[in-house]
């Protein structure tokens, strides 16, 4: 059989399930960390997502604001730029009632403000202030442009962060 005695099999044992123990005393806090991590970021990225899906919403139900009298003459045009921009802001507003991760402070009417509106009656390029041209949208029909830095709440001991979300919409086009 073996040549190890009886006793010093026990110990050995024992000395393996104390190792095991301290090891994963060692990786367990390193490993909870990195998965409270991880749920932490999922989580502003969607609270980001919501915020640019209730940006994507209004600039969408705004745009679709367009002039009946010139439709009726077979003309896609859009009413005026400040009625266009107060029913997106109004949209955005509502949007964002129940959007979370929002900055301290901050309100969905104070958030609101601080978006870009660009109105393009006769339809044009969306330039979304970046450099990167691949960026920019055009359209051939009327559209709304919108760019938001968004204030949003940040990871615990990071501090708040402010994406920049950009969103347009069009007329759909009449065939």
């Amino acid at each position: 059989m073996s040549r190890i005695p009886a006793f010093q099999r026990i110990t050995l044992r024992r000395r393996q399930q104390g190792q095991t123990l301290v090891v994963m005393a060692l990786i367990l806090p390193v490993l909870l960390a990195f998965i409270l991590t991880v749920v932490e970021i999922g989580g502003r990225v969607l609270q980001r997502s919501d915020v640019e899906d209730a940006l994507q919403q209004a600039t969408r139900a705004a745009v679709q604001l367009f002039d009946y009298r010139a439709f009726a003459d077979n003309r896609q045009s859009v009413r005026s730029e400040a009625e266009i921009i107060a029913a997106a802001k109004l949209a955005f507003i509502q949007n964002l009632q129940h959007v979370g991760g929002l900055a301290e402070g901050e309100t969905p009417a104070s958030v609101a403000e601080k978006v870009v509106w660009t109105v393009l009656p006769q339809g044009g390029t969306c330039h979304f202030g970046t450099p990167d041209t691949r960026d920019d949208v055009a359209f051939p029909t009327p559209a709304l442009c919108a760019v938001l830095d968004a204030p949003m709440a940040g990871m615990p001991l990071k501090g708040a962060w402010t994406p920049k979300i950009r969103a347009a919409a069009t007329i759909d086009q009449i065939r």
